[in-house]
């Protein structure tokens, strides 16, 4: 018997190492990454400095990202589908920074930090914003971008983006999609979700 039994393992020796060679090369989910995450970014800047009126003002893109509830998204305008949801709440309140960049005078990546400290300056409740003002005298908007969330095969990007005014009056909330890959990246589509004026 246990010869019988020993000459079975070694008959099916070599179909348990090609089931176990077949199951390694199964694709993982694509993962995020530094490089892809920088190529979104450096797209929805460079949508920015492309736009016909980017000369005439600055918008201030905060370092640090937009969060995003999808339980606040419930009574927006526009909604993410689940795909790209999830992936964003999971993502929020991340302890990455966006890069600092200024790919054109119109559009610079900022020290969120600094901003935040610029603002509270004054000490007045709601703050004058006259500091900020100050240090930015050509700034519109003042922009927060969650990281991206991906599709499933990583050629499709969606982002968040909270911009509110510079004088404080006024903010609104959309969502921008992206498509591409490793570092090319390009916005394709804008979708407003809300907006709050004081």
């Amino acid at each position: 018997m246990t010869g019988k039994s020993n000459a079975v393992s070694f008959a099916l020796l070599p179909l348990v190492l090609l089931l176990s060679c077949q199951r390694a090369e199964i694709p993982q989910p694509w993962t995020p990454g530094p490089v892809a995450d920088l190529g979104v970014l450096k797209a929805i800047l460079k949508d920015g400095c492309d736009h016909p009126d980017a000369e005439r003002s600055l918008h201030v893109y905060l370092d640090r990202p937009a969060d995003f509830s999808p339980h606040d998204a419930e009574q927006w305008d526009w909604r993410p589908s689940s795909e790209f949801a999830v992936p964003l709440a999971i993502r929020s309140g991340s302890q990455v920074r966006w890069q600092k960049l200024t790919p054109c005078a119109s559009r610079q990546v900022v020290d969120a930090s600094r901003v935040d400290a610029l603002i509270a300056q004054d000490g007045t409740i709601p703050p004058s914003y006259k500091y900020f003002r100050e240090a930015y005298p050509n700034c519109r908007n003042i922009v927060q971008l969650s990281m991206p969330a991906y599709s499933e095969d990583g050629h499709r990007a969606l982002v968040y983006e909270v911009s509110r005014k510079s004088d404080g009056l006024a903010s609104s909330g959309r969502f921008i999609q992206i498509e591409g890959a490793g570092a090319e990246w390009h916005v394709t589509e804008k979708h407003p979700a809300w907006l709050s004026v004081f």
